[in-house]
């Protein structure tokens, strides 16, 4: 997105146009009416319209849908599973779905049957993980369902039909209103805030006070509810598992070696183990990928191949889960930052007193 706008200020002066002297003819509030809201509204602008663009694309695809045939299918797969989404930068992420798959015979051109298989559920690329045990449980294995395919191209077909277009007008405006709720502070802030609050009359160490008090009381905070998070680790219950897959997935980790002249040297790759297992609770198969319960981890190269080693295929495991919600699991003891938090926050803690001592003076 934001090569697209350096873009714009590249390519403009080109084609007749500069991205700054637009933006400084929108028409705005008074209280929005500064170059910095301009950009904030701008930007935000530029964001909703991917989406709505994104959208209105999945729109006409939901259109050409109407178009498609309807078949009798069988169910030869459903399961609980994972897909690896793997932003451009940043850490992958182990996205729970259900693992569905199905096939079903149509009329040939030619007349003949034939037959087709599939695993979309629908249009969408990926199913909110919410929506997981309904779909295993409306799709059992062995059943037999409706299918919607495209008679051009049998290749494409869903299991469902996507929602009316009234839900998708209703999510575009829910996204609208939220980005409208941090973009307007964020636009005030650019216009009048910071000169607000440069004028209130607090003295300087007044501020510096109540800022790192304030760091300091998150940090106390995050100890106190990290502290409550390990102790109930300790009442979860064991069960066996079987290691199913392990491997190691490399990422862009967003940081870069620069020379000193600012270029890049290099891009840090960082590597993630991917150690997905199975367990039984109560006669139900779970599937999980959390080597720690409830985090990711992630580093070197060797440190990720420690765990494929330590993990593999076949293996017969230990699996820790929570008993009120067993899809929750881990195969190593969670470790915590306690010990940080408490550095951390008594030294936000004590450069607070001594900002309060120096405003008191």
């Amino acid at each position: 997105m934001l090569v697209v706008v350096l873009g714009l200020f590249e390519i403009g002066p080109m084609l007749g146009f500069r991205l700054d002297r637009l933006i400084a003819r929108i028409p705005m509030p008074g209280i929005f009416d500064s170059e910095g809201a301009r950009w904030v509204f701008v930007f935000f602008s530029f964001l909703f319209g991917v989406i709505a663009l994104a959208t209105v694309l999945m729109g006409v695809e939901e259109a050409d849908m109407k178009t498609w045939q309807e078949a009798d299918a069988e169910i030869t797969r459903s399961e609980p599973g994972f897909r690896l989404i793997t932003p451009a930068k940043g850490m992958p992420r182990n996205h729970r779905i259900a693992d569905i798959g199905y096939r079903f015979t149509y009329p040939a051109a030619d007349g003949r049957m034939k037959t087709s298989g599939g695993s979309r559920i629908r249009i969408d690329e990926i199913i909110p993980e919410e929506e997981v045990e309904a779909l295993l449980a409306r799709y059992p294995l062995g059943s037999r369902v409706r299918v919607y395919y495209d008679p051009r191209n049998p290749s494409r077909n869903v299991l469902e039909r996507q929602p009316d277009a009234g839900r998708t007008i209703k999510g575009l405006f829910a996204i609208a209103c939220v980005f409208a709720a941090i973009a307007m502070p964020v636009m005030w802030l650019a216009t009048h805030g910071v000169t607000r609050l440069a004028s209130l009359p607090i003295s300087r160490w007044a501020g510096v006070a109540l800022l790192c008090g304030a760091v300091s009381a998150g940090f106390l905070w995050g100890h106190l509810r990290q502290r409550r998070w390990l102790s109930s680790l300790t009442s979860w219950k064991k069960v066996p598992g079987v290691i199913v897959s392990s491997t190691v997935a490399p990422f862009d980790s967003g940081h870069r070696r620069r020379w000193n002249d600012g270029s890049v040297r290099a891009i840090v790759v960082s590597y993630m183990p991917v150690v997905e297992y199975r367990y039984d609770v109560d006669g139900v198969t779970h599937v999980s990928r959390n080597i720690q319960a409830d985090m990711t981890i992630a580093g070197s190269e060797d440190f990720a191949e420690q765990y494929v080693e330590r993990y593999r295929p076949g293996m017969r495991v230990e699996v820790s889960h929570d008993p009120a919600d067993p899809r929750r699991s881990a195969l190593e003891a969670t470790k915590g930052f306690g010990l940080t938090f408490i550095i951390a926050g008594t030294a936000f803690a004590l450069v607070a007193a001594a900002a309060a001592y120096k405003a008191l003076r």
